[in-house]
């Protein structure tokens, strides 16, 4: 994966709006690429003249445009769009795919705890049709002057895993960062079907599936094995580690890596159209409750195109 396409982000002057554009600025930076920002105007004419109207549209227009360009200084090239509209996902899906863009950068909603992430309305709507990567900033991020110094990647061998670590390293590489790949192993993947010595049953009312040791390292040697290779395809320039982790909690796993973490890659789950990015059980909790920026990936469409092919 190469990002070539610039940041997309969505200002609308809020303190949310600006987090986003500190961590699109980072990006940015990171991957020398430039910035496109999009300004939707949702109000409407209902109560003023139309030449009013239009007057304020200007007004905020240059309002908004220069807060944006203050917040980016240092990036170029920088192309500030402002439009009236009903539906800021939507126009920022569309301007996304009309650009190219490497990612789309969105706040979090004002409704969360100061450093974490949790999107609102806007991030939910594109999360289930964005066309690129979506990264989430947590709360009063624009205030946290910490650099990208260490990456952190969730990885299960899934081709969704896979799209998330490609650019997990690149941006690693363009940022200088450590790479952390958390990987776990769950053993409710090595269910056995038929009890056997030293077997624990289940909780949950799975009658006739047991978790056993022998399969639960089954699965952690799978895991180990996923791992292993995953580390094997990261350019040697890159600082990359890992560790199995045995869990039934793959969500606190994780999370507890976005603690000591500057950002969080995770992809999607592996169904759903053509390179969108859908969120699955674990991707979706995570994401709304990350201690760091979080990015979700889209699914890859060598992958899907394979998929459609051996149906």
């Amino acid at each position: 994966m190469t990002v070539r396409g610039p940041i997309v982000a969505g200002y609308n002057g809020s303190e949310q709006a600006r987090d986003g554009l500190a961590l699109g600025k980072r990006l940015c930076s990171g991957l020398d690429t430039g910035a496109v920002v999009l300004s939707v105007l949702t109000y409407a004419p209902t109560e003023t003249t139309m030449d009013a109207y239009e007057r304020m549209l200007r007004e905020d227009e240059a309002r908004l445009g220069a807060e944006a360009r203050a917040a980016l200084s240092g990036i170029d090239p920088i192309e500030i769009v402002a439009m009236p509209g009903v539906s800021p996902a939507h126009e920022l899906h569309d301007l996304a795919v009309a650009r190219g863009a490497a990612a789309i950068v969105l706040g979090s909603t004002h409704r969360g705890a100061i450093g974490r992430v949790i999107p609102g309305t806007v991030a939910d709507r594109l999360l289930s049709a964005a066309p690129c990567p979506i990264a989430v900033a947590p709360r009063g991020y624009a205030d946290d002057r910490r650099s990208f110094d260490s990456i952190a990647v969730a990885y299960d061998g899934s081709t969704e895993a896979g799209v998330a670590l490609e650019l997990a390293a690149e941006l690693a590489r363009a940022l200088g960062a450590r790479l952390d790949l958390v990987v776990v192993a769950n053993p409710q993947a090595a269910l056995t079907a038929v009890p056997t010595a030293g077997a624990v049953p289940m909780a949950g009312g799975h009658a006739g599936f047991v978790v056993t040791e022998e399969g639960t390292e089954r699965e952690r040697g799978r895991m180990q094995d996923a791992l292993d290779s995953a580390l094997a395809t990261i350019p040697d320039e890159v600082d990359a580690t890992g560790q199995v982790v045995v869990d039934f909690d793959p969500q606190s796993v994780i999370l507890t890596a976005s603690q000591s973490s500057d950002l969080l890659l995770i992809g999607s789950r592996g169904y759903g159209p053509l390179g969108r990015v859908l969120l699955g059980g674990v991707s979706s909790a995570v994401l709304r409750e990350a201690s760091c920026p979080v990015i979700v990936t889209p699914r890859s469409l060598v992958a899907d195109d394979a998929e459609a092919v051996a149906r």
